[in-house]
């Protein structure tokens, strides 16, 4: 990559701090972003480390557990001898259920889900009270939606990682284009029997407006959504944040139990 080049990717791709994400997490968001903007089109050979080291204000170690996670994920490939190339665009999310997005003609936009983040919750509100006394082992997973390849939604889900431990074990790349309820009926015999959703306008978080790609201070729409179970018992918890957007968001057409 030339001199001239490098400004250019700096200029258009330079990191920004997401809080609560390391300094690694920010450098592959940002990589993320240049890939998905069509900078690196699939097939197509990324600088190397070294080379990425001397773009960013990160070390080498940095940008080596970087490109580690994208290689991972299925972002990123190596080829022994020839360099790492970016994949084949990764799937559509199938019958995204909370995220149905619709253009004029009610058509849905397809979703392309992408997980950055998966760890134990620090805080305890709001989801705490709808656990209740199954919060010691809960699990988020954040997720980044694509939508119609238009804009970007952010996502928190919340689960009992020991009820369901395929959530933190398998491969993020296998889990990323799944419907999370699908899968916990198919994987653990579950069936969410009840939905409680509740959407508002309010001012998106400054990290939030980071990962979406909004101006700072901007509102938008929190979708907030509780899983139930048989007998009532919490089968996951769900925030979504929605920037402004002209498309129409169906909230969940589906029968109990299905």
């Amino acid at each position: 990559m030339t001199r001239r080049s490098e400004a250019q990717f700096l200029e258009r791709y330079r990191p920004v701090e997401f809080p609560g994400l390391p300094k690694y997490a920010q450098l592959r968001e940002t990589l993320l972003a240049a890939i998905e903007d069509g900078y690196w089109q699939p097939g197509s050979r990324v600088p190397n480390e070294a080379a990425l080291a001397s773009m960013t204000p990160y070390s080498l170690g940095t940008v080596q557990k970087a490109m580690h996670d994208l290689v991972q994920s299925g972002v990123v490939i190596r080829r022994r001898g020839e360099g790492t190339f970016v994949a084949k665009r990764r799937m559509a999310m199938n019958a995204p259920l909370h995220l149905h997005f619709e253009n004029e003609s009610e058509e849905p936009l397809a979703v392309f889900p992408r997980i950055v983040a998966r760890e134990k919750p620090k805080a305890e509100v709001p989801w705490s009270e709808f656990f209740a006394g199954e919060t010691e082992d809960l699990l988020r997973v954040d997720r980044v939606f694509l939508v119609g390849k238009l804009f970007y939604v952010f996502s928190s889900i919340y689960l009992n990682g020991a009820r369901f431990p395929l959530f933190a074990e398998r491969v993020a790349s296998e889990l990323e284009p799944c419907n999370f309820k699908d899968v916990i009926r198919r994987e653990y015999n579950v069936r969410v029997q009840r939905i409680q959703q509740c959407l508002r306008t309010e001012k998106l978080p400054a990290s939030v407006c980071d990962v979406l790609k909004v101006p700072k201070n901007s509102k938008g729409c929190k979708l907030e959504l509780r899983a139930l179970g048989a007998g009532g018992r919490p089968v996951y918890y769900q925030d979504a944040f929605i920037p402004p957007n002209p498309f129409k968001l169906r909230l969940a057409d589906w029968t109990p139990g299905s």
